[in-house]
């Protein structure tokens, strides 16, 4: 997850097809209409981890604690095959509380 100066990353889950990470990450960020990017990784004990896809979540602003499912997708296995796009969601959770001093 990058979202303003911050990146975090999640626990790795094994062996799960529908993992759950039930994660908290806190962030400043200073521009409340910034995107977020989730990006997503198969991890690989032995070897590189693989890219599986990029999800944006665009703030609009301070909000209360709202959810959505973002839409992840990859980039192409193969460039001229347009059907390799590995693609699936992602639950979201998330607040922006203004922090302004007054």
């Amino acid at each position: 997850v990058h979202g303003g100066l911050n990146t975090f990353g999640t626990k790795v889950i094994t062996a799960d097809r529908q993992p759950e990470w039930n994660e908290t990450f806190t962030a400043l960020v200073y521009n409340p209409f910034e995107e977020v990017l989730v990006w997503l990784y198969d991890f690989d004990a032995l070897g590189s981890d693989e890219f599986l896809g990029e999800g944006r979540l665009v703030l609009r602003g301070p909000t209360q604690l709202k959810e959505s499912w973002l839409r992840v997708r990859s980039r192409p296995l193969h460039p001229t095959d347009p059907a390799s796009f590995h693609s699936g969601r992602v639950l979201v959770r998330w607040q922006l509380d203004d922090v302004t001093l007054r």
